[in-house]
């Protein structure tokens, strides 16, 4: 049950991150009209905007493509977890693992200059909201995740046997290797 609970989760996730990607694609196309209000705001330079339009550039296409290795790794992972397969369980937990991995990177200090300040202000609001509303729900979906299938995985990859009652820990599955030597 928690397995296909997780599958619904991880599809939802992956909508969120569908929407991640359609608000990095719409930076993209619109790029060089938002760039051109933050510039007039600000009053940047040429070379200014020539070396922040070089660099975002290449990370909105490497964030672009990123987005779309997660929402297929994630769909694929959703998809082998409703099958019941461990494979699938495997690969959301690392999926979530990575998006949560993400998730901190977003928080590291860096300097930021006027021209970045004034080009976020001049991003239209849907894009904002949407972009705060995955940045909320997508580690809360990825920690939920994280928490189903390791408690599935658990049932699956555990191989020790239950302790009898009364021990405070379980007997070994494998007998000690020199436990004959030991009596002699």
């Amino acid at each position: 049950m928690t397995v296909r609970v997780a599958a619904v989760a991880l599809l939802a996730m992956a909508a969120l991150v569908l929407g991640q990607l359609v608000v990095a694609l719409y930076k993209l196309i619109e790029f060089d009209s938002i760039l051109k209000r933050a510039s007039t705001t600000v009053g940047a330079s040429a070379a200014d905007v020539h070396d922040f339009k070089s660099d975002q550039s290449l990370y909105g296409f490497f964030f672009c493509g990123l987005l779309i290795f997660f929402v297929g790794f994630i769909v694929m992972a959703a998809a082998n977890s409703w099958l019941g397969r461990r494979a699938g369980q495997v690969m959301g937990i690392i999926c979530s693992v990575a998006l949560l991995f993400c998730f901190a990177l977003s928080f590291m200090p860096r300097p930021e200059t006027k021209l970045e300040a004034a080009f976020a202000n001049a991003e239209p609001s849907w894009a904002v909201a949407l972009d705060y509303a995955s940045l909320t729900v997508t580690p809360l979906a990825a920690l939920a995740i994280v928490l189903l299938l390791t408690r599935s995985a658990r049932q699956h990859f555990s191989w020790l046997p239950p302790a009898p009652p009364g021990y405070m820990w379980a007997p070994a599955a494998i007998p000690w290797p020199y436990q004959d030597h030991q009596d002699r």
